[in-house]
């Protein structure tokens, strides 16, 4: 009996268990870990977009300019998953802050299950372009980058759209590559057509697959112009599925389109800049060099080694065959010109690079079989799950916390660029929940709403005097000393020995408050 359920499971398709791990290792704190910016109206929307749909008011589905139209499906149906738990077992007896953090567990549950499923089916394309054991490595890195497990627990569009234009891509290079070794199917340029659509739905910055694919086109076809028909196959199917998936281009498309572009892409992409602490400076446009240094600073420094071997080994390999290699010359593409389009893009994060990271991770793992061994390499791929899993039982759940020790680690990299998203607020709620009268203490801390679903204690907005000057204690980020100062200045504060740390690097100071000086 015994031996018999070892060999099913052996048998099982390796695409599952692609899909178990991306799906399991993220679940544990997933809900109470932290409240990403954006969170509360991605919320608000998908409950706009659910109200919509359930009146069959199919032009209100238009409630961003974004739009994330398959995040607010997911969404949706976590909403509904929770109204039958409700129903079945809550009975409507939760108290606010149980129903608001039991909501949050379900919907990034159903985030983290969909991304999952993505996630196998890249793994199951990528397979048919550069095997089946590069494929695991290509994933494996990926998934265990501390910056893609970070985004890819938040209620949000990024993981989504690297996703989509990833598959997109892999179904695009499947139609039109001229190794005839690739298994195909015939509809891959359709399916390449769709993923364009749900990226696109997901955020503008995805309709950079449109020109790419022109360019994809001369290289896999190397100026072979007898598949044209199949291109146009493509995009035609792209614009079927941004009408389908999305309701309001059903009633309304010419509003739903407006909306899009002139708002999403002119208004955000051409015109606005966002905040940035750039080198210890405040600025709204960091300028050109934002994206290598938050490259070099966000991604692993294995990741990022890594891919330099794969560009030498690249180099290399064509010097000394004189032969091109087009897998990696359509990647490089997609990297380089995702590269150039987000310089030229007025507002920048650090992560919205993300949609590269597939794609460097096959550089990454290129070349590595080439040169080792199956016993070395299974040496240093042991070594590199091992060293990860200690990295990342460290910093659990404030993956975000990462950066890398190219630029000196947490503590010198945050102060070049500044982390955008909230970090460690989970650490902070335990830390004054755990007094013995949580419910008397006062708590002034920026971005005090993520904070208040997990406090116990009355959390307070720091930036608004009325409601810090009632505050018992202060909570200040270490690297925003030029923010401090002001209230070190203006309050008689006594610092406690007490800090919350990250993987044993302080990040806020706690001050106890004895009023204005």
């Amino acid at each position: 009996m015994y031996t018999q359920v070892i060999n099913k499971i052996k048998n099982l398709p390796t695409t599952l268990y692609i899909f178990l791990f991306a799906f399991l290792y993220r679940l544990p704190s997933l809900g109470v870990d932290f409240i990403n910016n954006d969170a509360f109206l991605w919320k608000s929307r998908s409950y706009e977009f659910g109200k919509a749909l359930m009146s069959l008011d199919f032009a209100k589905t238009a409630v961003t300019y974004h739009p994330g139209i398959p995040l607010l499906w997911s969404q949706f149906i976590a909403i509904k998953i929770y109204s039958l738990l409700d129903f079945l077992i809550y009975k409507g007896v939760l108290s606010p802050n149980a129903e608001f953090i039991t909501n949050h567990i379900i919907q990034k549950t159903v985030l983290v299950f969909f991304t999952s499923v993505l996630v196998a089916l890249a793994f199951f394309l990528l397979k048919k372009i550069i095997g089946q054991r590069s494929s695991i490595l290509v994933i494996m890195f990926v998934l265990l980058e501390p910056f893609y497990l970070g985004l890819s627990r938040a209620i949000h569009t990024d993981t989504m759209i690297s996703l989509f234009m990833f598959i997109s891509c892999l179904y695009f290079y499947i139609a039109f590559s001229k190794d005839n070794i690739i298994e195909r199917n015939g509809k891959e340029a359709i399916l390449s057509g769709v993923f364009i659509g749900l990226a696109a739905l997901t955020k503008s910055s995805a309709l950079f697959l449109i020109p790419f694919y022109v360019l994809g086109y001369l290289i896999l076809r190397r100026f072979d112009f007898s598949e044209i028909k199949k291109l146009l196959i493509v995009y035609l199917f792209f614009i079927l599925s941004f009408f389908a998936f999305w309701p309001a281009m059903w009633v309304n498309p010419v509003g739903s389109l407006n909306l899009y572009l002139f708002k999403g892409v002119e208004g955000v992409a051409l015109e606005e800049g966002h905040g940035h602490i750039w080198f210890g400076v405040e600025t709204l446009d960091p300028g050109p060099l934002f994206y290598p240094i938050a490259f070099v600073s966000r991604y692993s420094m294995f990741m990022v080694l890594m891919f330099v071997f794969g560009i030498y080994f690249s180099i290399k390999n064509f010097k000394r065959k004189y032969k091109f290699n087009i897998n990696l010359i359509y990647w490089f593409a997609f990297i380089a010109f995702y590269f150039l389009m987000l310089t030229f893009v007025s507002k920048k994060l650090d992560r919205y690079l993300l949609p590269i990271t597939f794609p460097v991770a096959i550089f990454s793992v290129y070349w590595i079989r080439n040169y080792f061994s199956k016993k070395v390499l299974a040496l240093i791929f042991s070594l590199f799950v091992f060293g990860r899993f200690v990295i990342l039982f460290g910093l659990h759940p404030n993956y975000l916390a990462y950066y890398s020790q190219l630029v000196g680690g947490m503590e010198n990299g945050r102060t070049l660029i500044e982390p955008k998203w909230l970090i460690a607020y989970d650490k902070v709620a335990l830390f004054f929940n755990s007094d013995d009268e949580p419910e008397k203490v006062k708590v002034a801390i920026a971005d005090f709403d993520y904070l208040r679903p997990f406090a116990k204690f009355e959390v307070l907005n720091i930036r608004v005097e009325e409601e810090r000057n009632k505050a018992d204690y202060f909570v200040l980020p270490v690297y925003r000393e030029e923010r401090n100062k002001f209230y070190l200045d203006s309050y008689n504060l006594e610092k406690l020995n007490d800090v919350i740390t990250v993987s044993g690097v302080e990040y806020y100071q706690i001050y106890k408050s004895r009023g204005k000086k």
